[in-house]
């Protein structure tokens, strides 16, 4: 499954480079049920991944953005503190932080994310009630609206299942700035 997903990967930052696209953001990987009672070596092994991504994407004049995960135990990323200890040990230029509300609203550590502002290269906009990864139109969660007030000079991607709430969310956008 690792070289399969490598793979994948690589290819998309190689069409991101081919389509003249600036980021490819990548979910960081779970745990399989063997590798989470092998957890030290199952990071290890993602840190050497995102490396070797890193060096593809370097040579593709792309930036990777590593995407914060909602609370399931067998995801990584999940806590700015996770987030943090992966782009450090990576430590590529080309590797930052899309910061995806709606998954921080469900773990509920969205304000806590900020102290990762300097990493923030994308935002993931949608909403939820912080139980489950609804993708709903900005306003129709809990998402705390003000932190994205702060996020203005980032790219903001609004991330919803409905054409129609794509345009809520661009309204409730609007009032922010």
């Amino acid at each position: 499954i690792l070289k399969e997903s490598l793979r994948q990967i690589t290819e998309n930052i190689e069409k991101a480079n081919t389509y003249n696209a600036e980021a490819v953001c990548i979910h960081p990987g779970h745990y399989s049920p063997l590798s989470i009672h092998f957890k030290e070596k199952a990071h290890t092994v993602h840190i050497q991944s995102l490396k070797k991504l890193t060096r593809k994407a370097e040579e593709c004049n792309v930036s990777l953005g590593i995407e914060n995960m909602p609370y399931f135990p067998i995801l990584c990323a999940r806590t700015p503190e996770e987030v943090k200890k992966i782009l450090s040990e990576v430590d590529s230029d080309s590797l930052g932080f899309t910061f995806d509300v709606g998954h921080a609203n469900i773990t509920g550590n969205v304000h806590q994310f900020l102290t990762l502002k300097e990493y923030i290269t994308t935002v993931h906009l949608h909403d939820n009630h912080g139980d489950q990864d609804a993708h709903r139109a900005l306003g129709e969660g809990t998402v705390p609206l003000d932190v994205i007030k702060g996020l203005t000079k980032k790219k903001l991607i609004i991330e919803v299942n409905m054409y129609p709430d794509a345009l809520k969310s661009l309204k409730v956008l609007k009032t922010l700035f």
